[in-house]
């Protein structure tokens, strides 16, 4: 387990494990939080750290596998950052005009095609013309795709909480603000409560009234 603790990932690989003062516990982790700060200062200036520091930086400068490694993360992380960027524009264009992401998909029809719910359909659609999106539904090397109601949820909730922590906020700043709070009963009979939050925001630079 790598849980809780500090490593020095330069000495983890470039450490000389035959130095003859060589100290293992940087490698195998350290979890003295509270003399961390200290031990860092000290590990820092030591003969084994910077002898490993010095291999490293001849290894990238040699464009090396250490360089390699970094940039096929670097792209990796640049293309799935690409994906959620899409999947979270696409999430939003359809839920800003109440339309449904998923209806009975999965479901077979009469001619025997697999039913798609408007975000699978507008995936689709953006991947004609897209190249990450191409990417991500034609490479078979791609087990993860993030496109299953699952993450969909989840960027929704993740959504939701990022937008009442705006409202609130903006709330909180307002010079006046009012909560209006009605029920009604929906076709179960089952009360459904709405809260109605209207707020001034004034911006005196602009001198309008938000």
């Amino acid at each position: 387990m790598v849980l809780d603790c500090v490593y020095c990932e330069t000495c983890w690989l470039f450490a000389d494990r035959n130095y003859g003062h060589f100290k293992n516990n940087w490698i195998s982790g350290i979890c003295d939080w509270h003399h961390i700060y200290h031990k860092i200062s000290i590990h820092e200036v030591s003969q084994q750290h910077v002898n490993a520091t010095l291999l490293r930086s001849y290894w990238c400068k040699n464009e090396t596998i250490d360089k390699h490694i970094e940039e096929q993360l670097l792209n990796e992380t640049k293309f799935w950052r690409d994906v959620l960027s899409r999947i979270i524009k696409i999430i939003l264009f359809l839920t800003a005009r109440n339309t449904g992401l998923r209806g009975n998909e999965g479901s077979k029809r009469k001619n025997g095609l697999i039913t798609e719910g408007n975000f699978i359909r507008t995936v689709k659609l953006m991947a004609d013309f897209d190249p990450v999106l191409c990417k991500l539904l034609n490479d078979e090397k791609l087990k993860i795709k993030y496109l299953s109601w699952k993450i969909q949820n989840e960027v929704i909730d993740v959504l939701a909480s990022e937008i009442r922590s705006i409202l609130t906020s903006e709330v909180r700043n307002s010079n006046f603000f009012s909560i209006i709070a009605d029920s009604t009963q929906d076709i179960t009979k089952l009360d459904q409560l709405s809260l109605i939050s209207r707020y001034i925001l004034i911006n005196y630079k602009k001198k309008v009234l938000k």
